[in-house]
């Protein structure tokens, strides 16, 4: 069974604590949840609503029984999901921008859309921590595509562009509401992945 936990995936790979979640919550939105007698996942459930509401900063892990599969850190106009693999290491990264109107390119995206701007993948060797190789992949609205390569070993990078527009329909998401991050967290996009 798929639940979602307000709690923060940390670099550590764990969940952050319900208190130390609504405590952090605090401290980026300027808010008092930490201050209640009770520091419960109520709360914390309550906390993150109050930051999907208002476009404040908040965090959701994904987790498939008890087998954390992916995380979600949202701002405004702004989701990235990042994937777990077996080791619990981040592979694969989704990042969705929406509305901004502090953003010349973001305020072309419809108020109630995402738009699928970078994914980013991570190769490893065997049970490394570390990705010897990313990819990203850069997609503007007007159909552009960059892929960006860089060895994380030697700092080498090359960076590609498409020579022709790219189908882009498939890199439009709904802004999700509360509680409700399926298609978000939906790998298989139909987006076009490939080299040029």
């Amino acid at each position: 069974m798929r639940r979602y936990l307000y709690q923060r995936w940390t670099r550590r790979k764990k969940i952050q604590s319900v208190p130390l979640s609504i405590e952090v919550l605090d401290g980026y939105n300027k808010t008092i949840f930490n201050k209640r007698k009770d520091k419960n996942e109520a709360v914390l459930e309550e906390s993150a609503k109050y930051a999907h509401d208002n476009n404040l900063i908040y965090f959701v892990t994904v987790v498939e029984g008890e087998i954390p599969i992916s995380h979600i850190e949202t701002n405004k106009g702004f989701f990235r999901v990042g994937f777990l693999d077996d080791l619990k290491r981040t592979y694969m990264s989704y990042t969705f921008n929406g509305f901004d109107e502090s953003s010349s390119w973001q305020k072309e995206i419809p108020e109630n859309k995402l738009f699928l701007s970078t994914v980013n993948i991570w190769e490893f060797k065997d049970d490394n921590e570390k990705a010897y190789k990313t990819i990203s992949y850069v997609f503007t609205i007007d159909g552009q595509l960059t892929i960006i390569e860089r060895n994380t070993q030697t700092d080498e990078q090359m960076e590609k562009q498409a020579k022709d527009k790219i189908d882009i329909s498939a890199n439009w998401e709904d802004y999700p509401k509360f509680g409700e991050y399926d298609n978000l967290i939906q790998k298989e996009r139909g987006v076009k992945l490939f080299t040029v």
